[in-house]
């Protein structure tokens, strides 16, 4: 069994130890937290911003497939009444995926 005296000495060898590394200890913890957190963030931004990207590339493309096969001399007029109406069906879609994006953007 230890004496008290010896408890006494290793508890004040601790609280030393801990009153100088303690301190060191709070701000490398909060470095790293930080340092995840803004990783996490920037991350994030990033997909944002890839996904706004994917979105316009997808609208020009359809705008131009589209735009093509408007021009078409052979093409009924009920065709090309459906595929107007399915046009602006796939804007309104895509107006809406960039509208949430930009929700989330600016939340």
């Amino acid at each position: 069994m230890m004496k008290p005296e010896t408890w006494k000495i290793v508890w004040e060898a601790a609280r030393n130890i801990w009153t100088a590394i303690g301190p060191m200890l709070g701000v490398l913890i909060g470095a790293l937290l930080a340092r995840s957190s803004e990783r996490q963030k920037w991350m994030n931004d990033n997909r944002k911003e890839e996904c706004r990207e994917l979105l316009t590339a997808m609208t020009r493309a359809a705008d131009m497939y589209l735009e093509e096969r408007s021009r078409r001399p052979t093409m009924k007029q009920d065709d090309f009444i459906a595929q107007k109406e399915a046009f602006a069906e796939y804007r309104r879609c895509l107006i809406v995926l960039q509208d949430r994006i930009s929700l989330s953007v600016a939340g």
